[in-house]
C-alpha cells in the first residue's frame, strides 16, 4: 500500500499537473486572442483626429469566447476545490473570486472618476455626472442593464461584461453544490440555455417590445448563455477524456481550429443585416467558441498549438488589458489633442506616434498592475480562502492548541 501511494506521489500526480498545466496555457491563450480581437473591435477610439471614416470591426465575437472560457475555468476550478462541505467551498469560492475581480476593477473605477475630472478638457472621458452615475451600476454589478439603456455606460463601457460574470458567479456555484452529479448538472445548464435562448438579447423580440422600455431593456442584460455553454463543454469535455482514447483528439482538434475560422465568416456574411446578424450571433458564437474552448481542453492530453505559449503570455494579462484599453485611449486621446490638435491634418507619421505611445501605456500600466496587484491579490486570495477552510474544520482539541501556542508566542 505504501509503495503504491509512493508511485501515485512520484509519477502519478506531477503527470497530472502537467497535464493541467498543458490545459490552462492553451485556455490563456484563447484568452489572448479573444482580448486581441476585443482591442481591435474598439480600435476608432485609438486616434484622437478625425482621419478614420469608419469603424474597424473585428471578425471576432471577443467577449463571447471571453464568457465561455470563463463558464469552463469556474467548473473547473470548483470541482477542483469541491470540499465535503458545502458552506465552506461556497465561501471559499467566492473569496478567491473576490480577491481575483473585484481591485483591480475598482483600481480602474477610481482611476476614470479621476481622469473624467481632471484631464478631460476635450470631453474624451465623457460626462462627469455620466460617470459618476455608472459607476453605481458597476458598483452594485448591474452595468449590463445600464449598458443597454439611452444613457450607456460612458467610459465605464467594458463593465457591462464583467457584471454579467459577477452576477454568474453569485448564483451558479449554489447551484453547482446542489446538484450531486455532472449529468444533473450538465442537464440544468442545457435547460437554462434552451430557457433563456428565446428571451435574453433575441432582437425580434426586443423590436417588438421596443429596445428602450423597461422590458426591453431588462432583456437585454441578463446574457448567461455563453457562460452556460463555458460549463456544458467542461463537463463533455472531461467525460470525452475519460471514456475515449486519443485517437480522436487531433480530428477534434482541427475541427475546433475550423471552428474558429468560421466565425469571422459567418460574422462578415450576416453583418450588413442587422436582425440577421444579431439573431444569428446570439446562437451560433456561443455555440462555435464552445467547439473552439472543447478543442483546447483536449491539450491536457495532447501537445499545444504553435504559438500558444506567446498568447498564453497576453492571456494571464487579458483581464487587465480588458479594464485598461478604454481609460487609456481616452487619457492618450486627451493627451494627444492638447499636443497635435490636428483634427484633420495628421500625417502618418504622427498617427503612427499616437499609436504606438497608446500601445506603450496600456501595455505598461497592464503589466505594472498585473505583478504588483493582480498577482500578489490573487495569491493573498487563494491563500486566506485555503485558511478559511481550515480553521472552520479543525477539530476543537487542535483550536485550543493553535491557540495556546499563539499565547505561548506572545509571552515574554
Amino acid at each position: 500500500m505504501e509503495s503504491r501511494l509512493r508511485y501515485h506521489e512520484r509519477l502519478v500526480l506531477p503527470l497530472l499537473t502537467m497535464n493541467s498545466n498543458r490545459r490552462l496555457i492553451e485556455l490563456d491563450a484563447l484568452r489572448g486572442v479573444a482580448i486581441i480581437f476585443v482591442i481591435f473591435d474598439h480600435s476608432i477610439m485609438f486616434i484622437p483626429w478625425d482621419i478614420w471614416g469608419g469603424k474597424f470591426i473585428a471578425p471576432f465575437p471577443g467577449v463571447t469566447l471571453f464568457f465561455v472560457i470563463s463558464g469552463y475555468s469556474i467548473t473547473l476550478s470548483l470541482f477542483a476545490h469541491r470540499r465535503t462541505s458545502t458552506a465552506s467551498s461556497i465561501k471559499a469560492f467566492m473569496w478567491r473570486r473576490f480577491w481575483r475581480i473585484q481591485p483591480l476593477s475598482l483600481i480602474w473605477v477610481g482611476l476614470i472618476l479621476l481622469g473624467s475630472t481632471i484631464a478631460n478638457t476635450a470631453g474624451y472621458f465623457g460626462s462627469t455626472t455620466q460617470n459618476l452615475e455608472s459607476s453605481f451600476y458597476v458598483l452594485t454589478m448591474l452595468a449590463n442593464w445600464k449598458f443597454v439603456s439611452r444613457e450607456s455606460l460612458g467610459a465605464f463601457g467594458v463593465y457591462w461584461s464583467l457584471a454579467i460574470e459577477e452576477q454568474f458567479y453569485l448564483i451558479y456555484p449554489f447551484v453547482f453544490f446542489g446538484l450531486k452529479s455532472k449529468r444533473a448538472l450538465l442537464w440544468a445548464c442545457i435547460a437554462a440555455f434552451v430557457a433563456l435562448e428565446p428571451f435574453v438579447r433575441n432582437p425580434y423580440l426586443t423590436e417588438h417590445l421596443g429596445r428602450f422600455s423597461l422590458l426591453g431593456e431588462f432583456l437585454q442584460g441578463p446574457w448567461y448563455q455563453p457562460i452556460l455553454v463555458g460549463v456544458i463543454v467542461y463537463i463533455v469535455s472531461e467525460s470525452f477524456v475519460a471514456r475515449f482514447d486519443t485517437k480522436y483528439d487531433r480530428p477534434l482538434r482541427i475541427l475546433g481550429f475550423g471552428c474558429m475560422l468560421l466565425m469571422p465568416a459567418l460574422y462578415i456574411l450576416t453583418r450588413d443585416a442587422s436582425l440577421i446578424f444579431d439573431g444569428s450571433q446570439l446562437f451560433y458564437t456561443p455555440v462555435l467558441s464552445g467547439c473552439v474552448v472543447f478543442a483546447a481542453a483536449l491539450s491536457q492530453r495532447n501537445a499545444a498549438f504553435v504559438g500558444s505559449k506567446a498568447l498564453s503570455w497576453v492571456g494571464t494579462r487579458s483581464y487587465g488589458l480588458y479594464l485598461s484599453h478604454f481609460p487609456c485611449s481616452m487619457l492618450m486621446r486627451e493627451f494627444w489633442h492638447a499636443v497635435a490638435p490636428a483634427p484633420n491634418g495628421a500625417g502618418t507619421l504622427l498617427v503612427i506616434t499616437g499609436f504606438s505611445s497608446y500601445a506603450i501605456v496600456t501595455l505598461g500600466v497592464t503589466e505594472v498592475l498585473h505583478r504588483f496587484v493582480e498577482l500578489p491579490l490573487m495569491e493573498y486570495g487563494r491563500r486566506s480562502a485555503e485558511r478559511l477552510f481550515q480553521r472552520q474544520h479543525e477539530t476543537p482539541s487542535v483550536r485550543d492548541q493553535r491557540h495556546l501556542t499563539s499565547i505561548d508566542r506572545q509571552s515574554p
